[in-house]
């Protein structure tokens, strides 16, 4: 018989972003913003665009980015970076002002909605600066890959880098008031045993997910498609770590301790029948009678040829990118338009972020395209 392994669920504070009740959130109507929106959305780099971006050095991309949205940014910092630190920088402040932007044109029940997604920027700027502290990083390396655009804010994330320790870092006041020190309490016990950063980083990416789908589950019918799309990248995190970590011979009820609970039964079953798998070829071939099978296909040729898993992550990453699509076109004048530009935005960023570095290290074309999620 198989045995089966409960995924830890984080209990939550009550003056949280999102609370533990079963009261039903109603978003109301908001075509002014989403309107907005759909017209961000038209300023994104098209597909297209990326091959020229390809071909480019980092002056041609930087002048090809100054004829977009990015100008503003990389006009008012050339005067002190430049080359692929420039971009950076420009990234980096661009994204934050079109979130700050997205929270300004939408109404107080959006806003909601958007805090809630944004707050996985915390939990990265959180994890970046714990693991900076612990890899003995200065000041300045950690600053610079920090975007403070969630609830954090560059201040905020500018005081706790200058923190000594992981418990003085997650006692912050500043984000106390995200998450509940109770409930990272016996992972930072567990960490200053066995140091390993990996479980504490997994505990706060546990938290996030657990907060983002009480508050989807809490949405009236407006929250459908949404609460799919969260549940669906919840379910491929789990099947990446699946993969990573039996790759590395973690044992199974090790390897449960960093898989995270979308709280649907059905999806629970499929993740324990994944996790039973004695290696990642099996979890492979039952991905396949997933409906993964053509998702994924790039990647699993990859991994037979090379053993690496990155092609499959990539796999992923434009499966989700394409299902936002998919719900902009079903819902247009729906919260479903705000999802599907935060996570396209996302991705553009990472997009172009990894683009300028491979130019840096002069990466050939072919193993730059593979990166993007496009």
């Amino acid at each position: 018989m198989q045995e089966t392994i409960q995924l830890e669920r984080p209990s939550l504070k009550s003056d949280e972003i999102v609370t533990q009740n079963n009261s039903k959130i109603q978003l109301g109507e908001y075509p002014y913003t989403y309107v907005r929106v759909a017209v961000m959305r038209t300023l994104l780099i098209k597909p297209q665009e990326y091959e020229r971006l390809l071909k480019m050095s980092v002056p041609e991309i930087i002048r090809f980015l100054e004829e977009t949205e990015y100008k503003k940014e990389i006009d008012s910092l050339a005067l002190n970076y430049s080359g692929t630190e420039l971009i950076d920088q420009a990234l980096n402040r661009n994204i934050v002002k079109t979130f700050q932007k997205l929270r300004r044109i939408s109404g107080d029940s959006l806003q909601q909605l958007i805090d809630i997604y944004l707050v996985r920027k915390d939990m990265h700027n959180l994890k970046t600066i714990l693991r900076g502290r612990f890899t003995s990083s200065s000041q300045k390396e950690i600053e610079s890959l920090l975007v403070p655009a969630g609830m954090l804010d560059a201040e905020a994330l500018s005081t706790l880098v200058k923190l000594d320790s992981a418990e003085n870092i997650l006692k912050n006041k500043s984000v106390s008031n995200l998450l509940s020190f109770d409930y990272l309490k016996p992972h930072l016990e567990e960490f200053s045993k066995s140091k390993n950063i990996a479980k504490l980083e997994s505990a706060l990416d546990k938290f996030y997910f657990s907060s983002l789908i009480s508050f989807v589950t809490r949405l009236s019918s407006q929250g459908i498609l949404f609460k799919e799309f969260i549940t669906t990248e919840i379910e491929i995190l789990n099947i990446m770590t699946l993969l990573r970590l039996k790759r590395e011979g973690v044992s199974k009820a090790e390897l449960s301790k960093y898989l995270i609970s979308s709280q649907d039964p059905r999806q629970q079953r499929k993740i324990h029948d994944l996790l039973n798998s004695p290696s990642v070829d099996a979890v492979i071939e039952k991905l396949k009678k997933l409906g993964y099978s053509l998702t994924i296909k790039a990647g699993i040729d990859d991994y037979k040829k090379t053993g690496s898993l990155t092609t499959i992550e990539m796999d992923f990453k434009r499966y989700l990118l394409k299902k936002t699509l998919l719900f902009e076109h079903k819902n247009p004048l729906s919260v479903d338009t705000i999802l599907s530009f935060m996570f396209a935005k996302d991705m553009e960023i990472r997009n172009l972020q990894i683009l300028i570095k491979c130019k840096q290290f002069n990466m050939p074309e072919n193993f730059i395209r593979e990166q993007l999620v496009v």
